[in-house]
């Protein structure tokens, strides 16, 4: 099957390097209110950049019809890092500042 979409997230990263956080695609159908329902995140491959600024792409393949959603969101990556939901911090599109994870 061939991609439905084909994106591309340019985010500054400031002092981190691309492989301190891990850039995904987080996408699924809406809800009534547009609200994200069941959502996957896919991994988006760093493929070029300069300074503090890099450029993450990646595809999307809809497997059904419908209203769908999607935002980029950035996690912390790190070997020891068990969970990058534990430290309570992701950044989504469009947001200035990381925001807590409610769990």
């Amino acid at each position: 099957m061939r991609p439905a979409r084909r994106g591309a997230e340019r985010r500054d990263l400031g002092d981190l390097k691309p492989d301190d956080v891990s850039v995904q695609l987080y996408s699924g159908p809406l809800t009534s209110k547009g609200y994200i329902e069941k959502g996957e995140a896919r991994e988006l491959k760093v493929t070029g950049g300069s300074g503090s600024k890099h450029t993450f792409e990646g595809d999307l393949v809809y497997q059904s019809s419908g209203e769908r959603g999607l935002s980029v969101r950035v996690l912390p990556r790190h070997e020891d890092l068990a969970d990058p939901f534990l430290l309570g911090y992701i950044r989504w599109a469009g947001e200035e500042q990381a925001q807590p994870v409610k769990v």
